[in-house]
């Protein structure tokens, strides 16, 4: 091979070696999919990043296909605000809403993970809050109940130049909230068997409501208070008993008229039943009495929070984790609730948050007490206070003490009536 040949192949091998670098070079980036760890509902916005998603520390992974880097350096910015971050310029301010993730492409699978506590830490830093609990929304002021706007950047560059604009960015637009909705305002707590109606009114700004929760202290009990309940029944119950002593006067006079025939003994027979029989009715109708003191019909409205006060409850305040749920709604117009599973004589403090699209739950209302108590009807007042059927069909227990006085007078008379004859 001459001289001259081996000049052309060598320069043709250069070339070769140039063209490939300059591919590696023009090496163009594409966003292909984007993946959550631990997604929600598709109508609960699953690609947005809540509170609870903070705390848990749920992930972002972002796939870019076949990628091979070569002389490229791969970047991951994320941007808040109306600032473009492809401008290299604008990425090297101080004073920024576009802050740098520190993080490479996996070479393996060209996929970027971003965790859910690094992209809050990265809006922080824009807004200028580095410090205290970076799930907290009550840190920032900017991350209200709308929570903020946000755009990943994703993009190469070259390693000679990294400040340089970009012209081929790929970008995911997102929010970031960790705020619930404004705390709604509690109207009037009503008293039931086992429960507690809950009126409220919803919130300054309730656009972003999607139900409430209804939070109860001392915490709900898994069963209903039959233990409540039935002592009461019981004590009403006891009223009906006044019209049963009266009865033992007639009863006690029965074997003093058997007893003797001259009529003496008969009339000292009733004597003595009359006495024993008022004492009875004394007792009886001090039972009942106290059967009718313990059928509260409760008050309709509940006490304010001067009168209740709840370490767990506290108005204004996001529900603490130990919070327990005892009710709840659906919906942003839905302002009535019952909060359930209660026990009749405890008295309960009550509160209402409510709820956004991705499940964030927002401040405390103020708080509430009232006792949930049975409810009577018409028919049982009616009963616990000694009323009767009218009519034939009354004749019962109710009737026995007029039927024995009826009988004594009979006997009586049939005796006074066979010493005629005699």
């Amino acid at each position: 091979m001459s001289r001259l040949a081996t000049i052309r192949r060598s320069l043709a091998v250069i070339a070769a070696l140039m063209l490939l670098a300059d591919l590696a070079g023009a090496q163009t980036l594409s966003l292909v999919r984007e993946e959550r760890s631990d997604p929600r509902d598709s109508d609960e916005q699953p690609f947005e990043v809540s509170r609870a998603d903070c705390v848990a520390d749920g992930q972002y992974v972002f796939s870019f296909g076949n990628l091979t880097l070569g002389s490229m350096d791969f970047q991951a910015w994320l941007g808040v605000g109306s600032d473009d971050c492809t401008k290299g310029e604008i990425r090297n301010t101080a004073a920024r809403n576009c802050v740098q993730f520190n993080v490479d492409l996996n070479p393996n699978d060209s996929t970027v993970t971003l965790s859910d506590r690094e992209i809050v830490a990265a809006v922080r830093d824009t807004q200028g809050f580095t410090t205290g609990d970076v799930c907290d929304p009550t840190v920032d002021p900017q991350m209200d109940a709308d929570g903020l706007d946000v755009i990943f950047y994703f993009f190469l560059t070259e390693g000679s130049n990294p400040s340089a604009d970009v012209t081929d960015a790929q970008t995911f637009d997102t929010k970031v909230d960790l705020a619930g909705p404004n705390a709604p305002t509690l109207d009037e707590l009503g008293s039931g068997e086992g429960q507690l109606s809950v009126d409220w009114d919803e919130p300054n700004d309730a656009s972003d409501v999607t139900g409430y929760r209804i939070f109860c202290d001392p915490p709900p009990s898994t069963e209903t208070g039959p233990g409540q309940s039935t002592l009461q029944g019981a004590g009403g119950m006891g009223g009906i008993g006044i019209a049963g002593a009266a009865g033992a006067v007639g009863a006690g006079g029965v074997p003093g008229g058997m007893g003797g025939t001259a009529g003496s003994a008969g009339s000292a027979g009733a004597s003595g039943a009359t006495a024993t029989g008022g004492s009875a009715g004394t007792a009886t109708g001090t039972g009942g009495a106290t059967g009718t003191g313990g059928s509260g019909t409760g008050g309709s409205s509940g006490s304010t929070a001067s009168n209740c006060p709840s370490s767990t409850l506290v108005a204004g305040q996001l529900p603490p984790s130990d919070a327990v749920e005892c009710g709840s709604t659906t919906g942003p117009l839905g302002t009535q609730g019952t909060a359930k599973n209660l026990l009749d004589g405890t008295e309960y403090t009550i509160a209402v948050a409510g709820i956004d699209a991705v499940g964030n739950t927002g401040p405390l209302s103020n708080v509430q007490c009232n006792t949930p108590s049975p409810v009577e009807d018409f028919f049982e007042r009616y009963r616990r206070l000694g009323g009767k059927a009218s009519g034939f069909c009354s004749i019962g227990r109710g009737t026995e003490p007029a039927l024995a006085l009826i009988s004594l007078f009979g006997l009586v008379a049939l005796g006074l009536r066979r010493r005629a004859r005699r």
